[in-house]
């Protein structure tokens, strides 16, 4: 158990001192994974992953002038056969279908949240669906305390005589993808020709994280000078917008709507006071709204 569980919650640096005081890492319940049994399940995955390669490669070196025919490794008809099973199956969705929709359980929905961690933030917000005026009354995110990158994590490396994958694979040059996929076609944002047709209203408040939080390993997450474990940069969050009786309206212009089918998630055990924007108002001012 000696590398079962590796990380701290700060290393000494001399150009950020933490406002905060830094506790001992967290998170470290016996049925949670530790380093081990993460790396261990990695490999596993990773075998058969170069064997399928393994097999490609010697596919492709067997062909006349290494062409291969579409039907080889276009993967289109086998996306488009899953996608038409899902939508003809009667699996699991089904059991919910008396309290919610069918149409959940057929067609691809979108959908935007300020939960994290989430692909391509800025777009898959829901702050990204609003209104300039109504956007310019939400607070911004908890500013970051210091900027990447870390100082030499030496939990975040093999230990000394470990087989070090990253090297070998590297071979001494830093990896830098080739492709880098966009699918923010698929999160677009509104546009505003015109002017709410109700009063957007200005006391909504975004209760979030700090920093870059979209699960990659490119994340730059809760660096934010209340943390007390900087390191730690945990993406998961159960972030969203407070409001209360006396918020207003929230605006949202939803693009590419189909169906006309619209879900919403409401937390309702939020109290009033939970939003910083009007914890202190009185009777009075509330009665003035």
């Amino acid at each position: 158990r000696d590398y079962e569980y590796m990380g701290d919650c700060w290393i000494e640096r001399e150009d950020v001192i933490p406002p905060t005081k830094q506790k001992g890492m967290g998170g470290r319940a016996k049925w949670h994974p530790g380093n081990r049994i993460h790396q261990y399940k990695g490999r596993a995955i990773a075998v058969f992953i170069l064997d399928a390669l393994k097999e490609v490669f010697t596919m492709w070196n067997n062909t006349t002038d290494f062409e291969l025919a579409d039907d080889v490794w276009h993967v289109t008809p086998l996306y488009d056969d899953v996608r038409s099973k899902v939508e003809n199956s009667e699996g699991e969705c089904k059991k919910f279908e008396k309290n919610f929709s069918s149409l959940m359980c057929q067609k691809a929905v979108k959908g935007r949240t300020e939960f994290t961690p989430r692909a391509f933030p800025d777009h898959a917000s829901i702050r990204a669906l609003m209104p300039p005026s109504q956007l310019s009354g939400i607070n911004d995110p908890p500013p970051l305390l210091y900027f990447p990158p870390d100082v030499f994590n030496p939990n975040l490396h093999p230990p000394a005589g470990a087989v070090d994958v990253l090297n070998i694979v590297e071979a001494g040059v830093e990896f830098k993808a080739n492709l880098v996929p966009d699918y923010t076609h698929f999160l677009k944002k509104p546009t505003f020709p015109t002017s709410p047709s109700v009063p957007v209203g200005n006391l909504h408040y975004l209760n979030t994280r700090s920093g870059f939080c979209d699960g990659s390993v490119d994340s730059w997450c809760r660096r934010d000078a209340n943390e007390d474990c900087l390191l730690y940069g945990h993406n998961d969050g159960r972030n969203g917008i407070l409001m209360n009786s006396v918020s207003g309206w929230m605006v949202m212009n939803l693009p590419d709507v189909k169906f006309g089918f619209i879900a919403l998630k409401f937390e309702t055990w939020h109290k009033p006071e939970e939003n910083p924007k009007t914890k202190d108002w009185t009777g009075d001012e509330r009665r003035l709204l």
